[in-house]
This record gives C-alpha cells, sequence and structure tokens, in this order.
C-alpha cells in the first residue's frame, strides 16, 4: 500500500521491468492519492526545478526545508492541526532526495501520456491487481495525471480484466484515510 510520496515509490517500484527478476510475488497493490504528479496549483516553477536538479548535481546531501501547513491534506480540521504540530512532518529533506523525486514523477508523467511512448525503465503493464482511490479536491497530487496513468496501465495477464479498480471520492482532499464524511469509512 502506499500513499502520496508512497504511493509514487511503489509504483515506480513496481512498474520497473529493472526488478521483475528480484521481486518477490506480490498478490495486490493499493494506492491512495500517489505521487504520480504534483497538482498544477502548487507544482513549483519550471525554472525552479532545473535550478535545484543542478545544484543538486554538486551538493547531493544539502538539506532543506519546505514548510507544510496541511491546509489541503484534509478537510478536517481537527486532523490538521495535529498533521501541523506532529514532529514526525519535519518537512526536511535533501537535494538527493528531491532530485530522484523529480526524475520518478517525470517518468510516471510521462507513462501516463498515453499518446507518448512508454519511458525507458518503466512499464505499462501491471504485475499485479490494483486498487487506486484518489479524491477529486486533491490540490497536492494531481487527480488528472493519477487518473491518466491508471488508464494508461494495462492488466499482466489480459484474461485478467478485474485486476484494475479505480475509486473516485467526489470533494475528497489528500488523505483519504483522515477525511470526513464517512470518507475514511468507505476508503479503509
Amino acid at each position: 500500500m502506499g500513499h502520496s510520496m508512497v504511493g509514487q515509490e511503489s509504483a515506480f517500484y513496481l512498474l520497473n521491468p529493472d526488478v521483475d527478476g528480484y521481486r518477490p510475488p506480490i498478490t495486490g497493490w493499493i494506492l491512495e492519492a500517489p505521487y504520480i504528479g504534483l497538482d498544477p496549483a502548487i507544482h513549483p516553477n519550471l525554472i525552479i526545478v532545473a535550478v535545484a536538479k543542478q545544484v543538486a548535481r554538486v551538493f547531493l546531501k544539502l538539506k532543506f526545508t519546505q514548510p507544510v501547513t496541511g491546509e489541503f491534506v484534509t478537510r478536517d480540521r481537527d486532523v490538521r492541526e495535529r498533521y501541523r504540530s506532529d514532529p514526525l512532518c519535519h518537512n526536511t529533506g535533501t537535494l538527493e532526495g528531491l532530485q530522484d523525486l523529480l526524475q520518478r514523477e517525470s517518468d510516471l508523467t510521462k507513462l501516463s501520456m498515453s499518446d507518448q511512448p512508454v519511458p525507458s525503465g518503466v512499464s505499462a503493464r501491471l504485475p499485479c491487481p490494483v486498487f487506486w482511490a484518489h479524491g477529486s479536491a486533491d490540490m497536492i497530487t494531481s487527480y488528472a495525471i493519477s487518473k491518466r496513468l491508471y488508464e494508461r496501465l494495462e492488466p499482466g495477464n489480459e484474461a485478467d480484466l478485474d485486476a484494475k479498480t479505480w475509486k473516485s471520492f467526489e470533494g475528497a482532499f489528500h488523505q483519504l484515510h483522515s477525511e470526513p464524511d464517512g470518507v475514511t469509512e468507505e476508503c479503509m
């Protein structure tokens, strides 16, 4: 199971054909609002991304802090407050980690474009069944890019038409497992 950035990492792992012979058997995959691409409203300027990638080549271990308010995490105010005060949400990373994150985003976003060839290093074939859930009002990870990648992916076995399930949560924010109005219960 992967949520947000871990959803991105698990997607990249499961869609990476280079690990096929080394990956243990996985019988199912759950993605909750995976970070395939950021919502365009919060995506950093492309010039800033390009500069950060260049700086990362020289200063891989350089740390940076990116404050996250939690405003778009969930509609539940109590959960947002706990998120803001959680010491484990330190919002610190390294340029090396950012560089890898942006490369995975680029590869998965390109893979989501069905009119483009499959990028090297990833596959459009699912190695196992997937349940994919996303809130339609997610303003952190892109609902549209996530849905587009889901639609492009093909079951590993053509006979298994039930290998893919998409669940849209209308009006829900990013953290479905913390959303009010019955979303958490339906998602979990």
